[in-house]
């Protein structure tokens, strides 16, 4: 904090310490535009939130049970091509952490992580990299 507010002070700014901050990636706001927006987004969000939350808990059971590696490999496998992914120029491998490489468009590859206890860890990890393939292969459909 102290680094951000001596970078500011250095910069020069008139109305908020943060201005000089939010322009390095953001040019053209400000904290009290950035306010505003959030200010619109906590309206707009606030009467969905109340209506969630009077809402009885949803079961998350089945998120916690037994799931194969293997089993969960294939419905990933299976999940990312119904999602569009050419996988005769792709394939999903296993990692730490999962991410997506492209060497060519006809050769995209991702990775995911499998926790044999905690299904959505595997199909979230697949979902997102399976977004970024796509767009690597040039095959995101309208």
């Amino acid at each position: 904090m102290t680094l951000a507010r001596q970078t500011a002070d250095a910069i020069g700014y008139e109305a908020h310490p943060y201005d000089p901050m939010v322009q390095i990636y953001e040019p053209g706001e400000s904290a009290a535009s950035l306010k505003a927006l959030f200010d619109d987004l906590r309206d707009g969000i606030k009467p969905v939130l109340e209506a969630a939350l009077k809402r009885p808990k949803p079961r998350t059971d089945f998120l916690y049970r037994d799931y194969p590696v293997e089993t969960q490999k294939a419905l990933c496998a299976e999940l990312a091509e119904h999602l569009g992914l050419d996988m005769d120029r792709s394939r999903l491998d296993t990692a730490v952490h999962p991410f997506e490489i492209s060497f060519t468009r006809q050769d995209v590859r991702i990775t995911s992580r499998w926790n044999p206890n905690y299904l959505p860890m595997s199909i979230f990890g697949t979902m997102h990299e399976t977004g970024h393939a796509m767009y690597e292969q040039g095959s995101i459909r309208n």
